[in-house]
């Protein structure tokens, strides 16, 4: 389970393609950028990880055209949307793409904003948490309290 938005280029914006990815995503901290079309997001002082995906061209010409997909898990602990808005609203704010979010409480097909994606994400996380935690036989997870959890977070990032 994860939280997955997805991107298409506007045909009057900066194309998203092999090149401009590679080139906007190879100067930013913290991103790994693999074989192939996948850039790993992963801060070894937070924990924190994700991952941007540039699509392949489809072969399927009525399919919707999605130039990239951002992936995030859930079962995870809220700061890992704290960390990762502010690089998915950097890569928006380069690109201008129109944004497909199909999360629950998300934004829908946009405009993008930071309180959409926390909504989005945070709704997901929790539905994550219950539906791992509802499983037979399921150990209950060790939590800190929120605001323990984001102030190391912030003193770690």
């Amino acid at each position: 389970m994860s939280y997955d938005l997805f991107f298409r280029s506007r045909p009057s914006e900066r194309p998203i393609n092999a090149v401009t990815f590679r080139e906007y995503f190879g100067n930013r901290r913290h991103y790994q950028i693999n074989e192939g079309s996948q850039v790993w997001y992963s801060n070894e002082d937070t924990g924190v990880y994700f991952v941007f995906d540039l699509s392949e061209p489809g072969e399927d010409p009525e399919a919707p055209v999605i130039d990239v997909t951002f992936n995030l898990n859930f079962y995870r602990p809220h700061i890992f949307g704290l960390e990762a808005e502010p690089e998915v609203a950097n890569f928006i704010a380069t690109f201008n793409p129109i944004i497909f979010d199909g999360q629950t409480n998300g934004m829908s097909e946009g405009p993008y904003s930071r309180e959409g994606f926390l909504s989005g994400w945070n709704t997901g996380n929790r539905f994550g948490y219950s539906a791992v935690g509802g499983q037979q036989g399921a150990e209950t997870p060790c939590l800190l309290p929120s605001a323990e959890i984001e102030r190391a977070w912030r003193w770690n990032l």
